[in-house]
């Protein structure tokens, strides 16, 4: 069986000149090497993975005195598999560095790094698991989908040392804890299909969520590794100025913000007594508290990277990988209608071939990962190539107009939007999230980037002679 090990207690932190005692989520709110360091007790049975929420933006990982490992970006969760230091016990030390470095991003004002570790745990599984090291996903891979008034779950599973004769038990269980679906398969079979009959959905707005039970079996019926993850099978779907979830009109409310980590109870308190049904965060703080809250009461996630001044070529990689962790860590989670890369994408590059080139690597990488929320359903390990509901949408990244006053600067007559609606329907926040910077660097780089994305000529056309203007105001 999985056990999880919170270890957030009893750090010893060092910086700012001082040394004492705190808890993780452990924000310094400076700029510094900060020093965190504590006891871990024995765990004589199992494989035990160390397993980091974040640390900015440079984590080195120490025990009993000697460097490990090394993670670079402060956004996603990193593990690290200490079951050979932690038998007889061991001292863990995490130097989180946020003074900069040209190949790790980001390291500007802009980003509000803040130093620290926002949380530790430990994963206590069997050798036989859902893989722990798949850039610290799930290890399971969940696509539910409707064919033909009928709900089915795809699923993908990553397995580390696949023992022989083990099994995967997968079972669909409803809100109430009722069997919807079985299916056991081999461990060496990596992609499964299961029928779970008609889909149920939610009312007011929230979703209805159910419940996959996984289990590992290996030799004599026990359990090696087990997680449990919630789904739904609602259906979104966009269509010229529309958007519609499970047939219903949907109108986007966005609450936007930031909050630190640690706080997020204030932070969906603020949430709950607004009447926003998306969210949208400016640094990509997606953390699991949060996106639990987002699941159950049906509010969508825009979930993103920014974009900013700093993103050097030379930090492209890191960003690459930021964004890989974020999709892979997060594939799961029923809020997140889709990914998007955030903030002033159009003048942060200013060698035209380069913006543009990055342009594509960003939509390539996430249609490699994921091209069922943002496009079509076109896993080619898919049995069959199982066609989504929501195959209509765009093949751009990105679902969600970003901030209505923003996008009212750039999009604001009936005529433009119907042209760009139509082609892209509510999935041109992508495209346009430059309403800024048309008004600090001209109207060139966002009619580039919707050439990069291929909106079709005359659209161009109207488009330039509707920016000229709105330059000219």
């Amino acid at each position: 069986m999985r056990e999880i090990i919170s270890i957030n207690e009893n750090w010893i932190y060092s910086g700012e000149g001082i040394s004492r005692k705190v808890s993780l989520p452990h924000i310094p709110g400076e700029t510094g090497v900060f020093t965190y360091s504590r006891d871990l007790e024995p765990v004589a049975e199992g494989e035990v993975m160390l397993e980091i929420s974040g640390a900015d933006s440079l984590c080195n990982v120490y025990i009993d005195g000697a460097p490990v490992f090394a993670h670079k970006g402060g956004a996603g969760a990193f593990r690290y598999d200490i079951t050979n230091y932690i038998r007889s016990g061991c001292t863990l030390t995490l130097f989180a560095d946020n003074t900069g470095y040209e190949d790790i991003y980001p390291v500007a004002a802009g980003l509000k790094p803040m130093g620290g570790v926002a949380g530790a745990k430990l994963i206590v599984t069997g050798l036989t698991r859902f893989s722990c090291t798949d850039y610290s996903s799930d290890g399971l891979y969940l696509t539910p989908f409707i064919k033909d008034g009928k709900a089915f779950l795809g699923i993908k599973a990553l397995i580390d040392c696949p023992a022989k004769g083990s099994e995967i038990k997968y079972t669909l269980l409803d809100k109430q804890g009722k069997t919807i679906a079985e299916e056991t398969v081999p461990t060496t079979q990596s992609v499964t299909v299961i029928d779970c009959g008609k889909p149920k959905h939610g009312k007011d707005g929230k979703p209805y969520l159910y419940t996959l039970k996984a289990e590992i079996i290996i030799t004599h019926g026990s359990i090696s590794d087990c997680l449990s993850i919630k789904t739904c099978f609602d259906t979104i779907e966009a269509e010229g100025n529309n958007l519609t979830v499970n047939g219903k009109p949907f109108e986007i409310k966005v609450y936007g913000g930031e909050y630190e980590p640690g706080a997020e109870d204030e932070f969906i308190a603020s949430l709950s007594g607004s009447d926003a049904n998306t969210l949208l965060l400016q640094n990509y703080q997606l953390t699991e508290k949060l996106l639990d809250y987002c699941d159950e009461n049906g509010i969508f996630v825009i979930a993103s990277i920014p974009v900013i001044p700093s993103l050097t070529v030379k930090k492209q990689k890191s960003y690459k990988s930021q964004f890989t962790e974020m999709i892979k860590q997060n594939y799961n989670r029923p809020c997140i209608p889709g990914w998007c890369v955030g903030g002033n994408i159009v003048p942060d590059l200013p060698d035209e071939e380069k913006r543009n080139a990055f342009v594509s690597e960003i939509n390539s990488l996430i249609k490699s990962i994921d091209s069922l929320r943002y496009g079509r359903f076109k896993n080619s390990d898919m049995p069959g190539k199982l066609t989504a509901a929501n195959e209509a949408l765009p093949e751009t990244a990105g679902r969600f107009i970003n901030e209505e006053d923003t996008l009212g600067d750039i999009v604001d007559s009936a005529d433009i939007k119907e042209l760009f609606h139509s082609r892209f329907g509510t999935a041109f926040d992508f495209i346009f999230a430059a309403a800024g910077p048309l008004k600090r660097f001209g109207i060139k780089p966002v009619l580039d980037t919707a050439k990069t994305l291929g909106l079709p000529e005359e659209y161009l056309k109207k488009a330039e002679e509707y920016l000229k203007s709105l330059r000219k105001q």
